[in-house]
């Protein structure tokens, strides 16, 4: 898990999936915490998949779309689920998650 989340830190090197709905995309690597907007602060909430730059179904069918401002960047509850969830397979919520089985999306669901 530790080696997993250091590839992310700045400076690591790219390294795309070979199979999978993320094949061809960037998985592990140097991430962002997100994109400026016109004030010139960070925006918050990239997911996990658009890090990938990829729309994900998740285990309840609810599915959310990339943004392709969000490309490899990682808000901090995102770099948590891309390490646990994307890469060692704990399952995810698209949101909350009433039946506490799944990572939810953000970390004061994460909290609780």
């Amino acid at each position: 898990m530790l080696a997993h989340a250091a590839m992310f830190l700045g400076g690591a090197p790219a390294v795309t999936a070979g199979a999978g709905s993320a094949r061809g995309r960037q998985v592990l690597g140097e991430a962002g915490y997100g994109h400026l907007n016109p004030q010139g602060h960070r925006y918050e909430d990239a997911d996990f998949h658009e890090y990938m730059g990829i729309g994900w179904t998740f285990d309840d069918d609810a599915h959310t779309g990339p943004s392709s401002k969000q490309a490899g960047n990682l808000d901090c509850s995102e770099y948590t689920r891309m390490v646990y969830g994307y890469h060692m397979g704990v399952p995810l919520a698209a949101g909350e998650d009433t039946s506490r089985q799944r990572l939810p999306r953000r970390s004061r669901d994460m909290a609780e």
